[in-house]
């Protein structure tokens, strides 16, 4: 009798932290779409959530494929020179991404939708960061700096 109590107890106490969990999931999900066309939240915050997710990062090149991506994230802090250019290809399959540029407390938006063949952007000198920001995004990103 006392042993199944305890189970008894157990099982509400995990019940409840699951519940609890739950709820904190829904509330962050809220949180990431109203980050999505925020700027302020785009340029200060870095939480996300990534679900099978691979990424590889060697010799300038940067490549991501994900199936679930929520957030924003900061891929990169960038000091660029002279004349300085970013390349990527991006295919989104589902959910809402974007690729932004913050330098300072200026966001500029590069691309919110599929890009293929490669696109190109000329920036003016200096430091950036380099972030996406997404909704349930499944996509796959390479960039070239």
């Amino acid at each position: 009798m006392k042993k199944e109590k305890s189970f008894n107890r157990i099982l509400k106490a995990v019940s409840v932290l699951i519940v609890l969990m739950c709820a904190v999931m829904m509330f962050a999900a809220c949180d990431y779409e109203a980050a999505y066309d925020n700027d302020a939240k785009i340029i200060n915050s870095s939480g996300n959530i990534r679900t099978a997710s691979v990424k590889t990062d060697i010799l300038g090149v940067y490549k991501e494929t994900t199936k679930k991506f929520s957030g924003v994230d900061t891929l990169k802090e960038l000091n660029l020179s002279e004349n300085p250019t970013i390349d990527f290809d991006l295919t989104i399959n589902s959910g809402k991404f974007k690729i932004v540029l913050v330098k300072g407390e200026t966001v500029t938006l590069l691309t919110e939708e599929s890009v293929t063949g490669g696109k190109q952007i000329e920036l003016e000198a200096g430091r950036y960061k380099l972030k996406i920001v997404g909704v349930e995004a499944n996509f796959v990103l390479t960039l070239r700096y």
